[in-house]
Order: structure tokens, then C-alpha cells, then sequence
């Protein structure tokens, strides 16, 4: 039961996080620069890693196998930021509007 919590928390956190990315992403595309694309990216990077960083350092605060949740927290990470950056960019191919 503890291996299944730790598995569905870490997709969670892993997902949410991913979707804090996304809107970076989206906020930066809007602003149309070039410095605003280069922060975005380089906040991405920020989310991801303390997304993670936040799994390792509660490892010994919160009961859950930490090695499972961490696993499942970059499969979230992995699963939903692929799939938010697909969909960004093929609104971008096709010349949509990247507000939603």
C-alpha cells in the first residue's frame, strides 16, 4: 500500500510540476523575446529540479518509499512536459495563438 502512495504522490507532484513549467512556457511564448524564452527554459530547469529535490529531502519526513515516489516524480516530470511541449508546439506550427 505504501509502494502504490508513494508511486501516485510522486506522479502527482511530478505532473504538477511539469504544469508549472508549462505555463512558464506559455508566458514566455507570449512575450515573443528571445531573453524571455532563455528564462523560461532556465525556470524550467529550477521547477524540475526542486520538484525532485523536494521528493529526496522529505524522504525521511513523510512515510513512503522515497526511491518509487523519486521514479514516478520524473516519469510525471517526463510524461507531462513532453506532452505540454507537443501540443505548444504545434500550436506555434500552425500559427495559433498560445493562450490556451
Amino acid at each position: 500500500m505504501a509502494l502504490t502512495i508513494s508511486v501516485l504522490g510522486g506522479l502527482i507532484w511530478g505532473a504538477s510540476a511539469a504544469l508549472l513549467g508549462g505555463a512558464l512556457s506559455k508566458a514566455a511564448l507570449r512575450s515573443g523575446t528571445a531573453s524571455g524564452v532563455m528564462a523560461s527554459s532556465l525556470s524550467r530547469t529550477a521547477v524540475d529540479i526542486g520538484a525532485l529535490a523536494a521528493v529526496y529531502l522529505l524522504r525521511g519526513v513523510i512515510p513512503m518509499e522515497w526511491e518509487a515516489a523519486m521514479i514516478s516524480a520524473a516519469v510525471g516530470l517526463t510524461g507531462v512536459g513532453f506532452y505540454l511541449a507537443w501540443r505548444l508546439s504545434r500550436k506555434v506550427r500552425d500559427g495559433q495563438e498560445v493562450d490556451g
